[in-house]
């Protein structure tokens, strides 16, 4: 609202005196980074300009949703208190809902804008109620009296646009001013983050340094109340079982204190009794609460149990005398990774104090473990569980003094008969025999640990039950300890006894801990072998079956091989694949799937398969790839894909069309001369799903012939030079004259290895196609 004021007077010089002035006073006002600095400094400026004797400022952070600044000033400061910038209540509630500026240059307006106030001077100064806001955003208002329009001469619309300036300054000085309040509190948040962080770490160096265990959880007692920023902590300390505690360590409470918890129904029995976490803020109040802890004047507390291998070890909590200091949830993460740190504390400590009780034991028998690592190499260096089985049977006696000792090992399945290896004192060698008797039903000495799987010690065995049923043959045993062959199903899978002490001894129950550790040991490297065994198996299988090509097909003669570079269990990831279509034309596939192992033969298989079956419904090589690239996509993990190159030869016409993703270029053997087929590529396939491929044609004759090989070929390697497709196609031109398809095949192979002096360091597939002349030409 602006009230027009007649008023005759040269404005120039006093309305630029004004602007000058307001430059200024910007200047003054944008120095300032505070809140109460800016504060300050609009009131000062305020006067200073508008002869503003009275007013007041507001200054609203809607992030918030809270007033930070509520100024009042002059001698109408109590009639200004009824103001706010609650929206539509007031003026100043009415300017900042509307966005509007109040402007009133009379003394008679005053009477409806400013509560409680009935009269005033005729002389009384303009009253001007201005909106703040930076970018569209209603941070505040800022109202005053001034004196300078009827001073200085002012039209109403100068008076305006000076203080609409000055509200526009002081809203971006406010606005700026609280981001870089925020930034210090964020600073500062970050700051204390900082420091707590550096006193965990400091608790995590003391729990890896210190094996006292009461010292550090002192530390720890300490440091909690630093991080939490509360006056006190406690750990209780549970017993081995984690069912009772033991003791109680704490920081900033009286030595009773330990009593209480010792003996009391406190909140650390409850959440050893039922492992939870609990935040208290009013502790006077609460149903657990104990009338000794509210003495001490405990106002709040929070509590997390301290857990290792599912076990109740202690409860750490942080404790507060002040009812100011209130816990919040987020607090919970930070004790529970102090709490982490005082479990390895405990158990660190615990192990240690068990292994001081258990060292001089075991330096009685360090000779004896020395010796089972020893006979622990030798036995699972061998190359087949049979051989481990003979060299377990020589350890075993060596390594117990004993005059016998005998390994049942069975087979990969129970179906299959066990074989026992006996070694005796005097022999070199193992008695090995097939061990015809089953073990489900059998009840003497061998199937006694078959079906118990632990361990069986016996200085006496007159008379015992486990001694019947023993085949005829078997020997005289004085004494006997044996143990089980475990996998790491806990499946049996063998046996070993020892028997007849060579000084006529009992088994011990250090001898019964060293035959079962060696157990454990050989029992790995029998599962491994085994496992080793099952995996050739199967990648001898998966080999077959990847690279069987046909023979003979109508039209072409064919060389194919494979040369492996990977040790006998690993199948390689390269691949061909030949198949006659409908139409009489010949489908031809070579790749490399990423990745060797189980895992790329099965890659292979499904490419090999996926391929097949599109070509079959008659697409092109281009179509083909397209297609089979969207499935391929699917099935594959993250960074596997597979290079491949597949195209359609028309033996009758020489026609060939190929398609490649991502492979080595195609060799053109036109008579006595080899030349790569400079054809377009695309991505390889399994890399993106919506690729489409592109497809190019050569045309052959009679007599002339195709290679497709992998990169293993060019990419074989001796020292830091690489073949390269230059040297090889010199090579190859070198040996190809009168040589048939299989011989070029092979030929190119050992061009590889005379490179690099040796078997080459990758997988190699070949793949050579030669027309056959027609009948009759």
């Amino acid at each position: 609202m602006v009230v027009e004021r007649n008023c005759a007077r040269d404005t120039g010089q006093t309305y630029e005196e004004l602007l000058a002035s307001l430059i200024e006073s910007a200047r003054l006002i944008s120095g300032k980074l505070s809140l109460d600095e800016v504060e300050d400094i609009i009131v000062a400026e305020a006067r200073r300009l508008f002869d503003a004797k009275a007013g007041w400022l507001f200054f609203y952070d809607s992030k918030d949703d809270l007033l930070k600044i509520e100024r009042f000033w002059g001698p109408n400061e109590e009639a200004f208190r009824g103001f706010s910038v609650r929206p539509g209540e007031g003026i100043s509630g009415v300017v900042f809902l509307t966005q509007q500026p109040e402007v009133t240059l009379k003394a008679d307006k005053y009477l409806t804008l400013i509560p409680n106030t009935t009269t005033l001077p005729d002389d009384a100064p303009a009253l001007a109620v201005f909106p703040l806001s930076v970018g569209g955003r209603r941070i505040g208002v800022i109202g005053i009296t001034s004196e300078t329009v009827s001073k200085k001469g002012l039209t109403e619309d100068e008076f305006n646009s000076v203080v609409s300036a000055f509200a526009n300054h002081i809203a971006i000085a406010l606005d700026t001013a609280l981001l870089f309040e925020e930034k210090k509190k964020v600073e500062l948040e970050l700051k204390n983050s900082v420091q707590r962080l550096q006193m965990i770490n400091e608790i995590g160096i003391d729990v890896i340094k210190d094996l006292d265990l009461s010292v550090i959880i002192r530390k720890v007692a300490r440091y909690t109340t630093d991080i939490f920023n509360t006056d006190a902590a406690v750990i209780n300390l549970g017993n081995k079982d984690g069912t009772v505690i033991e003791a109680a360590y704490f920081y900033n409470m009286s030595p009773e204190t330990e009593e209480i918890f010792l003996t009391k129904q406190t909140i650390a029995r409850r959440v050893f009794e039922y492992p939870r976490r609990v935040l208290i803020n009013d502790y006077p109040e609460h149903a657990w609460a104990l009338t000794e802890f509210i003495e001490l004047g405990v106002k709040s507390l929070i509590m997390v149990p301290v857990i290792s291998k599912g076990r109740v070890l202690a409860t750490l909590s942080a404790v507060s005398f002040r009812e100011e200091r209130v816990f919040i949830e987020d607090d919970f993460d930070e004790l529970e990774f102090v709490a982490r740190h005082v479990a390895v504390a405990i158990e660190n400590t615990r192990l240690y104090y068990e292994q001081v009780e258990t060292r001089k034991k075991m330096e009685d028998y360090a000779s004896q473990l020395r010796m089972l690592n020893d006979f622990s190499q030798r036995i699972t260096r061998e190359g087949n569980s049979q051989d481990m089985a003979e060299q377990l049977a020589k350890s075993a006696r060596t390594l117990f003094n004993c005059a016998v000792s005998v390994v049942l090992l069975c087979k990969n399945s129970m179906d299959e008969i066990p074989t026992l290896s006996w070694s005796t004192d005097g022999s070199q060698s193992c008695n090995i025999e097939p061990f015809e008797v089953d073990l489900s039903t059998h009840s003497g000495l061998y199937s006694e640990m078959f079906r118990t799987k632990k361990t069986l010690r016996l200085n006496d065995i007159s008379d015992h039950p486990h001694f019947k049923g023993l085949p005829e043959h078997h020997m005289h045993m004085r004494g006997l300890l044996g143990a089980p062959l475990l996998d790491s199903n806990d499946e049996f899978i063998g046996q070993v006894m020892v028997s007849n002490k060579k000084d006529g001894s009992d088994f011990t129950e250090s001898d019964e801990e060293l035959l079962v550790a060696l157990c454990a040991q050989v029992a790995i490297g029998i599962e491994r072998v085994e496992a080793y065994e099952r995996e050739h198996s199967i990648a001898e299988t998966l080999q077959q079956a990847i690279l069987t090509a046909p023979v003979n097909l109508p039209g072409v003669e064919i060389g194919t091989i494979y040369e492996s570079a990977a040790e006998a269990a690993k199948v390689g990831g390269d691949f061909y694949d030949l198949f006659e279509l409908g139409d009489g034309t010949i489908g031809i596939l070579i790749g490399d799937v990423s990745g060797k192992g189980l895992e790329a033969a099965t890659i292979t298989l499904m490419v090999k398969s996926t391929i097949r079956a599109f070509a079959y419904r008659g697409l092109s090589p281009a179509d083909i790839l397209t297609e089979a690239n969207k499935v391929i996509c699917r099935q594959l993990g993250f960074n596997q894909f597979v290079t491949m190159l597949y195209g359609a030869l028309d033996p009758g016409t020489g026609r060939m069309i190929i398609s490649r993703a991502g492979h080595p270029e195609i060799i053109i053997w036109v008579k006595n001369k080899c030349v790569f087929c400079c054809d377009e590529s695309n991505l390889p396939v399994g890399v993106m799903e919506d690729i489409i491929y592109e497809q190019s044609e050569i045309i052959l004759s009679q007599g002339d012939g195709v290679i497709l090989y992998t990169d293993g070929l060019t990419e074989a390697r001796c020292k830091n030079e690489l073949l390269g497709e230059d040297v090889l196609i010199d090579e190859l031109n070198k040996i190809i004259h009168g040589k048939d398809s299989q011989e070029v095949a092979c030929g190119l192979v050992n061009i590889a290895k005379d490179f690099v002096s040796g078997k080459p360091q990758d997988d190699i597939a070949v793949v050579v196609l030669k027309l056959k002349p027609r009948e009759g030409c």
